[in-house]
């Protein structure tokens, strides 16, 4: 059975790993490999830091898609002139 599901895993270019919730056997290396494997792609994918808008961190992820991620931290600046306007 593993033999076949190994031949699978190669077949369709992915990892083969074997573990047990029940024993805790290969839990923390399926963990491990999960992990980074998602760190890997994220590197992928071009994630970049920008500061151009001068209100902290921003991050852009780009897959491809029209779509993005971003994430700002404010400054105090920002954050009182929020305060202010409603």
């Amino acid at each position: 059975m593993a033999a076949r599901l190994l031949g699978y895993a190669s077949s369709i270019n992915t990892q083969f790993l074997e573990c047990s919730a029940k024993t805790n056997e290969g839990v923390d290396e399926v963990f491990d490999a999960i992990a980074t494997a998602i760190l890997k792609k994220t590197r992928e994918q071009s994630v970049m830091f920008d500061e151009q808008e001068g209100t902290g961190n921003i991050l852009r992820r780009h897959s491809g898609s029209r779509r993005s991620i971003r994430i700002v931290e404010e400054t105090e600046e920002v954050r009182e002139r929020r305060r202010k306007c409603c």
